[in-house]
């Protein structure tokens, strides 16, 4: 199991990341930013390293924004020789992930600086890129340390730090997921790291009535929560306390509006639009008694590989090998292991009834958007009714653990039907 990350939250960070790279003896620094934020918080950190004999190389990348992509990888790669350095990353999720991949194959530690409360991912162990075209977690390498300027985070754009309340939101059904994949899958549920993530949640959501009031307050926790979920993941050795079915869907639609050319727009916003759909879905769990579920899966019959991969082919097109990969446990279930799966579903069903008991309603989980000024209209984030259906139906395809997509394609219920129903 990985060891915890060093990060302060404060509004010397600069300073201090400074003195953390004299004290750790790192003579080289590889900044890389973007040109957006290059005088926001990049120079001021190079000048910080530079005061202290600290030679700093800087990178800026250019795109409005910067695509975590094949093109993004190779512009770092072609500015850094065989020099040993430390990579700094200055900036949000797209540069973070970016960053960890090249420090990674690199060989090199890395330390972030976020600059805006935007996303989870800072202090995890894998980087969210889109490789040929396919939106997937790329295993690298945690940060050393971060430090995050608290008035730069508190300055950011307000659409980012919603963003953030949305990934964090997304916490409440990526949880029960996990849980329920612990129950059901064999998937590795640590109850202490969920506890930890929840406990971040319940604090964050607690502010969120109180928002405008208590701004500087409510950033702090939201970072903290974000970085320590991140914690969690890599000590968990995956993502799977932050990340369930929502985010299933959000790699969806990311991968489809990025393929059709449309704004993809901030992922923690629509993490939170797809909570209040998956929130729908064990909203409708919790009316199904453990004998209804008896009957629905008395009629349940084991997936048909071949019909799967047709399926996944019809769907993904040129990305589908590996999506048929990241399903190989599934697609490999034989009919004996399906019914001791439908059997465990069933004996559990008390279990699987108290954890979908753990996520909200629907309408408080649309109340929280609303507090966190994130949309609760689909349309605001460039979807259409066709891409909410097709992510509930086909974003599954996308992980490999089981979450109540899957459970509720067993029970013969059509989850986009589900969802929407509730609304």
């Amino acid at each position: 199991m990985e060891h915890e990350i060093y990060y302060v939250i404060a509004k010397d960070a600069v300073e201090q990341m400074a003195a953390y790279c004299q004290l750790h003896g790192h003579a080289h620094v590889t900044l890389v930013t973007d040109q957006n934020l290059l005088p926001i918080l990049a120079e001021r950190a190079s000048r910080a390293l530079q005061e202290r004999q600290i030679v700093t190389r800087q990178i800026v990348l250019n795109g409005n924004p910067v695509v975590p992509d094949d093109r993004s990888i190779t512009r770092i790669f072609s500015q850094i020789d065989n020099r040993e350095t430390l990579f700094l990353a200055v900036g949000s999720g797209t540069l973070t992930d970016l960053t960890r991949f090249v420090a990674y194959r690199a060989k090199a530690d890395f330390i972030s600086m976020p600059t805006a409360p935007s996303m989870d991912g800072y202090a995890s162990s894998g980087s969210s890129l889109t490789l040929d075209g396919m939106k997937q977690t790329i295993i690298s390498k945690p940060p050393v340390a971060i430090f995050a300027d608290l008035n730069v985070l508190c300055a950011a754009p307000r659409d980012m730090i919603a963003s953030g309340f949305g990934d964090v939101i997304g916490k409440y059904t990526a949880l029960a997921d996990w849980a329920l994949g612990g129950l059901l899958w064999n998937d590795r549920y640590v109850p202490e790291l969920a506890e930890r993530t929840r406990k971040g949640l319940l604090r964050v959501v607690g502010l969120l009535e109180r928002l405008e009031s208590d701004w500087e307050q409510a950033i702090f926790a939201l970072t903290d929560s974000l970085l320590d979920v991140g914690i969690c993941m890599m000590l968990a050795g995956n993502s799977r306390p932050a990340s369930g079915a929502e985010h299933s869907c959000s790699h969806y639609w990311e991968m489809k509006l990025m393929r059709e050319g449309r704004p993809a727009g901030f992922h923690g916003t629509k993490v939170a639009y797809a909570t209040t759909l998956i929130a729908g879905l064990y909203e409708n769990l919790r009316g199904i008694s453990q004998a209804e579920a008896r009957q629905m899966l008395s009629q349940a019959l084991p997936p048909t590989a071949q019909d799967e991969v047709e399926r996944i082919r019809a769907v993904f097109g040129d990305t589908a090998d590996q999506v048929i990969r990241t399903q190989r446990k599934f697609l490999a279930l034989t009919p004996a292991e399906f019914e001791t799966l439908k059997l465990g579903i069933i004996e559990n069903w008390e279990q699987v009834q108290a954890i979908a008991a753990q996520v909200p309603p629907q309408s408080e989980i649309r109340t929280r958007l609303i507090q966190a000024g994130l949309p609760l209209d689909p349309r605001a984030i460039h979807l259409s009714d066709e891409d909410i259906r097709e992510a509930l139906r086909f974003g599954h395809y996308l992980r490999d653990p089981f979450t109540v997509v899957k459970l509720m394609l067993m029970l013969g219920i059509d989850p986009a039907e589900a969802a929407l129903t509730q609304i």
